[in-house]
């Protein structure tokens, strides 16, 4: 969905803010086990033991930006911490570093996580009008309430900026 695109949060304060990004699927490509089992060649045993990793890793990716995202409730996204993140989630910094290479890495998760959120509200909305004008307002609406809702994933968001790869 996002081929050729990266993703960068500003404001910059370190050399690793300054990171590219790919988008999820490059992520998703990061956390999977290995080749064989993606490509589906291996035996079926093996494919579930394969495939029940990957559901577990996806699972505590989730549980991780879950606690990043109650501890930018208290501390704010600005002051959050991996150590922040490590203690809300009850898991070792070293731990949650598996799963995000940086701060920059975890804001992208939030961020991901937002623009997956928002995306099946402005479905939602779109597919409750049927004239254009109607579904752009209910859009508008969907975007306000998500702001207020999710203020921290709004946030997360709201900071995150796509670029083209410089050519």
């Amino acid at each position: 969905w996002f081929h050729g695109l990266s993703m960068r949060f500003w404001p910059c304060k370190s050399k690793c803010d300054e990171f590219a990004f790919t988008i999820a699927i490059e992520l998703h490509r990061l956390l999977l086990i290995d080749g064989a089992s993606v490509l589906g060649i291996t035996s079926g045993a093996m494919s579930y033991i394969a495939e029940r990793r990957l559901e577990e890793k996806e699972r505590r990716r989730a549980e991780i930006v879950d606690a990043a995202e109650a501890a930018g409730r208290d501390v704010g996204l600005d002051a959050l911490t991996m150590d922040d993140v490590a203690r809300r989630s009850r898991l070792s910094r070293a731990l949650i570093y598996v799963y995000f290479q940086d701060r920059t890495d975890l804001m992208f998760g939030l961020a991901e996580r937002a623009m997956q959120m928002l995306h099946g509200r402005f479905v939602e909305a779109a597919e409750r009008n049927r004239i254009g004008l109607d579904q752009v307002a209910a859009m508008g609406r969907a975007y306000v309430a998500f702001s207020q809702e999710f203020p921290v994933l709004f946030d997360a968001l709201a900071r995150c900026e796509l670029q083209s790869p410089d050519p």
